[in-house]
């Protein structure tokens, strides 16, 4: 009995001890941490377990075993993962995702054939093509984005320059003076859509030496009649509308620049009549001569103007039946859609080859006749036509077709035309210098339109323009300021607006094909060479009322010559065809030579035809006012306005500050009042000669003395007298004119 107890007692702790070891045998995980219902029901049954005998609770164990009770399979414990932990968790579900559907086979679909290497590249194709789309797309919005912005900084130039000569001019000209700059917005604007973008801007019309271009014309281009809204401008991404508008306000401000030559004396009828005359004569053709290229108009619009909506028809009337290519009726239609098709491209392309033949036909030298046969290729917009254009000028945005076009004009305008009564004599300043520092300050906002817009394109060259132009403007206004400083021993403030001006003319030509430092170098030689050049108008005494020769004529000169010294090919390879004189290693003069020979020939072309256009309507209109007229005041002659209302006292004040006080309508204490008029000589001449005879020293004749006691005032030719033989101061002021302007004069008493 005892035996057996032992051998029980034996057995019951040899399963105690082996229990712990099957346990860790199975790898079986211990019991995790679950929910606590789960784990009231574990904990009972583990207390059962507990309380069976150690053979029952093996024989349990390997039953849980057998049935894979949830418990088992879960977590051991509930602790927080670590960093680590948790990204070899992630990648092992990505692992399990990747390779999940490996597993999987896709089930294919009998009825999908697999695309064959012709139309897989076709696909190719197909994507590239739309991506090549999408950028030609993007490429346009932002080009014509930043033409339309640099078309209204250049249009606002033109209430600047207003501005900029009204402050200049005397207070009662300066409504009429700023009227002369902003009716160009509306005279030249209408002109320009009219006839002048054709004539500027056309296919070579008028042909010169090798068959070059001298001046324009497309009827295509007349009233834009052949210009759909979507035309382009070959090998350009902006509309044509664009174009013609953006080169308007070119055509604009030109003119405008003349009216500062001949301000405050001339009339504003003949004023519009030379402006349009001057347009035809002079812009349009400088414009044709160095802008122009082999755009083809009249090839190029011809698709749209003839050929498009046949095409447009034919075409969609075939796809509309391809879309019903199971009905005969519909295969029918298509067909004589694509016939229609056909037919319609081929008009067209007679119509192109008749178009060049007619061209080429106007034509009678054989070289010539080769230029304008390889003009009308398939490589429009990509070659120069015009004349300066054809021999290599250089001219970014208008150095010679504006500036020296606009100065030499001017030069013309004031040495055909009379100076202002009193001048040199008197000096005339300006009303207001608050209205030109407002009108420099806003040219010199819109120049960044004039130059910058000039690359017709958004990117490198047109930031180029933007930073030389900057450059220019900034180094002008310093040199003039400090010129002025050391020569008159104080800057002004209209020296200062007029080196701002200078700059940014100087720079024009180059802006686009010279890097900053040059263009500040150019602006820092115009503000030097313009201020002396304005200098001499007090040492030849010639009336350039606003300085528009001093500026405009010898700045645009400069700046032309200066950009065959400064070109670099980096700026603009697709333009420049010879290096400047600092970066060529063969002919250092070479563009140079280029330049000057396309600077004289605008000085020659604008000095020539304005001088005989200003002396045209001089002879049939009259260009300027009369000696009372100009007196009084354009103002309120010209337009019935004054341009500052300032109160009726100071308008009182105003109206008596004249160039020669005014006779007494009554003569005091009774005494005769009478007046000599002498003809035969201007009243300039008779004013000369007058103030040269009360000289000291030089009025010592009888006939002064005895006329001398009783004048009271004289203006022009009419010399006012009180008191005295009237008859007797007649003779003796015949006299002494005729002794002193040395020719015969008449004189009569009023």
């Amino acid at each position: 009995m005892k035996q057996r107890c032992l051998i029980g007692a034996c057995l019951t702790l040899a399963a105690l001890l082996t229990l712990p070891a099957t346990r860790a045998q199975e790898k079986v995980p211990p019991p995790p941490i679950i929910t606590k219902p789960v784990e009231k029901q574990i904990e009972g049954k583990d207390k059962k377990v507990d309380d069976k005998k150690p053979e029952a609770k093996k024989a349990d164990l390997e039953k849980a075993d057998e049935k894979k009770v949830e418990p088992v399979k879960t977590e051991e414990k509930k602790t927080e993962p670590t960093q680590a932990e948790e990204k070899k968790a992630d990648s092992t579900k990505a692992e399990g995702k990747k390779v999940e559907p490996s597993k999987v086979e896709e089930k294919k679909d009998p009825e999908k054939k697999e695309k064959t290497v012709d139309e897989k590249i076709g696909d190719v194709a197909t994507v590239a093509n739309d991506a090549k789309t999408a950028a030609g797309d993007a490429k346009v919005l932002g080009d014509s984005a930043w033409l339309l912005v640099s078309t209204a900084f250049v249009m606002l130039m033109v209430p600047g320059l207003a501005l900029f000569y009204g402050g200049m001019v005397r207070r009662k000209n300066v409504l009429a003076t700023m009227m002369q700059s902003m009716i160009c917005l509306s005279v030249v604007g209408v002109f320009w859509i009219g006839i002048g973008y054709s004539l500027a801007f056309g296919d070579p019309w008028l042909l010169g030496p090798g068959g070059a271009s001298l001046l324009g014309w497309s009827p295509e281009l007349v009233f834009l009649r052949g210009v759909t809204p979507s035309s382009m401008v070959p090998n350009l991404n902006i509309p044509v509308y664009l174009h013609m508008a953006y080169q308007g306000m070119f055509a604009i401000i030109t003119p405008a620049l003349i009216s500062g030559a001949i301000a405050e004396r001339i009339r504003f009828k003949p004023y519009l009549i030379f402006v349009l005359l001057w347009m035809v004569v002079v812009y349009c053709p400088l414009a044709q001569n160095v802008w122009a290229m082999n755009w083809n108009w009249g090839h190029t619009l011809m698709a749209e103007s003839n050929g498009a909506q046949l095409s447009e028809t034919a075409e969609k009337t075939k796809t509309e039946a391809d879309a019903k290519s199971d009905d005969a009726q519909a295969k029918k239609a298509a067909e004589e859609a694509a016939a229609k098709l056909d037919a319609s491209n081929k008009t067209l392309e007679a119509r192109k080859a008749a178009y060049v033949k007619a061209k080429m036909d106007a034509v009678s030298d054989p070289e010539a006749k080769k230029k304008v046969e390889s003009g009308y290729s398939n490589d429009a917009g990509k070659r120069m036509t015009g004349y300066l254009g054809v021999m290599g000028a250089l001219d970014f945005a208008g150095g010679t077709v504006v500036h020296i076009a606009a100065g030499l004009s001017s030069l013309a305008c004031f040495l055909v035309l009379r100076k202002r009564y009193g001048y040199p004599e008197k000096a005339f300043h300006p009303n207001s210098m608050v209205l030109c520092l407002t009108g420099a300050g806003l040219l010199w906002f819109g120049w960044f339109g004039f130059n910058g817009g000039s690359a017709l394109a958004s990117g490198t060259l047109a930031v180029s323009a933007f930073a030389a132009t900057q450059a220019a403007a900034a180094g002008a206004a310093l040199s003039w300021s400090l010129v002025e400083w050391l020569h008159r021993g104080k800057p002004t403030a209209l020296g200062f607006a007029s080196g701002v001006v200078a700059g940014l003319v100087a720079v024009t030509p180059a802006a686009g094909y010279v890097v900053p430092w040059a263009g500040l170098v150019i602006g820092l030689l115009a503000g030097v060479i313009c201020y002396f050049s304005v200098f001499l108008k007090s040492i030849f005494q010639y009336d350039d009322s606003l300085d528009a020769f001093g500026v405009h004529g010898v700045g645009g000169f400069l700046g032309a010559v200066l950009t065959g010294v400064f070109c670099w090919w980096p700026v603009n390879k697709a333009a420049i065809g010879n290096q400047g004189f600092f970066y060529a290693t063969d002919d250092r003069m070479a563009q140079v030579i280029i330049q000057l020979k396309a600077a004289v020939f605008s000085v020659v072309l604008a000095f020539v035809g304005s001088l005989v256009l200003v002396k045209l309507v001089d002879l049939l209109f009259g260009f300027t006012v009369t000696e009372d007229e100009e007196v009084t005041g354009l103002d309120r002659v010209e337009h019935g306005e004054t341009g500052f209302d300032l109160g009726l006292a100071l308008e009182a004040v105003g109206a008596t500050i004249v160039l020669e006080p005014k006779a007494a309508v009554r003569p005091p204490n009774g005494v005769k009042h009478y007046a000599v008029v002498i003809e035969g000589a201007s009243g300039e001449e008779l004013s000369k000669a007058w103030s040269e005879l009360c000289l000291p020293g030089a009025g010592s004749s009888a006939d002064f003395k005895a006329i001398y006691p009783n004048l009271t005032t004289f203006q022009g030719n009419r010399f006012r007298f009180r008191g005295g033989d009237a008859n007797a101061i007649k003779e003796s002021l015949k006299r002494l004119f005729d002794a002193r302007l040395k020719k015969p004069v008449n004189a009569k008493v009023e």
